[in-house]
């Protein structure tokens, strides 16, 4: 599992299955879409607005990750 987090769009993905192609979202809430495989199988998760969710601590994380 890999997360990726954009602090310009305040999103976050969480690749649940790298390997899979997606074939089916659905939306769940304007914040949070769940991406399928053609098996039905959950790979990877989109949150928008990720502040709201995930704590400030763990999102710095990501940013200073991404500029190393």
């Amino acid at each position: 599992m890999t997360l990726e987090y954009d602090s310009e769009t305040d999103s976050m993905y969480v690749y649940i299955d790298e390997e899979s192609e997606v074939k089916d979202s659905v939306e769940v809430d304007d914040d949070l879409v769940l991406d399928y495989d053609i098996n039905g199988k959950l790979v990877g998760i989109e949150i928008m607005k990720a502040k709201n969710i995930i704590s400030q601590k763990i999102l710095d994380e990501f940013v200073e990750e991404d500029s190393n």
